[in-house]
């Protein structure tokens, strides 16, 4: 499904997502670094950025495209994709609240349609094509932008972290299909039963759905549901609470 892109480095594709200072040419670097107590929902502020372009005025907001059903994506896919959406909500101006699942208009999709991608980052996050320098932003964790499948396929192929970590999360289940990342996926929309997990009380069962969680970038989140159980005394286990404390990296009390 790849297709040949043309690496036209001057006269680079027009930016796309909101204004940004200009920034310096540097070599491609993704800052990872966990913040310790985040809240799931608050902006951490940090970026994460690679590959920026030397001089950037603007960036421009991307067309969205109407939610329509793709009949050939599999059932499991939209209702993993579903429960990722409900585990997340849907923040602000950037997502589509009508919908459980964002899809595409067309069954069949061309590398210049535009897909729809959730941002699993808290805080900023930025991608930058490493072929035109275009650039697609996402202010905050849960956000949306509709991103081409052909640059899908750049950034899989050549910045995998966004797509493997997950950072974002693709919400047009026939390409999640392609991209063979099911099982990822199925590993973040666990997060949507983790506070009955939580409430199992049984030690060893929860440390192995928290790994798998921070695994998959879930890390932040995983911590605003611990300290949100411990605020409702739901959470009072000191063996489960010094555990959590351990494989979180962090102080939940």
């Amino acid at each position: 499904m790849a297709a040949n892109k043309k690496n036209d480095k001057t006269n680079p594709a027009p930016i796309v997502g909101a204004a940004v200072k200009d920034v310096p040419d540097v070599n491609p670097t993704v800052d990872t670094k966990p913040v310790s107590d985040a809240q799931p929902d608050g902006d951490t502020n940090v970026t994460i950025e690679t590959n920026a372009v030397k001089s950037v005025d603007s960036i421009k907001e991307t067309p969205e495209t109407k939610p329509t059903e793709s009949p050939d994506a599999s059932e499991e896919i939209k209702s993993v994709l579903s429960d990722i959406n409900k585990s997340i909500g849907l923040p602000s101006d950037n997502a589509d609240s009508s919908a459980e699942t964002v899809q595409v208009k067309k069954s069949k999709l061309h590398l210049t349609d535009k897909v729809p991608c959730r941002s699993l980052f808290h805080g900023k996050l930025v991608y930058t094509s490493p072929l035109n320098g275009s650039r697609w932003l996402w202010n905050e964790y849960g956000a949306i932008q509709y991103v081409p499948l052909s640059e899908l396929e750049t950034m899989n192929n050549h910045k995998p972290v966004f797509l493997n970590k997950p950072l974002l999360v693709i919400l047009e289940p026939s390409v999640v299909e392609d991209f063979n990342f099911g099982e990822v996926y199925r590993k973040v929309a666990s997060f949507n039963k983790f506070g009955e997990d939580l409430r199992t009380k049984d030690v060893e069962y929860i440390r192995k759905v928290v790994r798998g969680l921070v695994e998959v970038g879930m890390r932040d989140s995983a911590i605003g549901e611990v300290r949100k159980q411990r605020k409702d005394n739901a959470l009072v286990d000191v063996n489960i609470i010094n555990m959590l404390n351990t494989e979180l990296k962090t102080d939940i009390g």
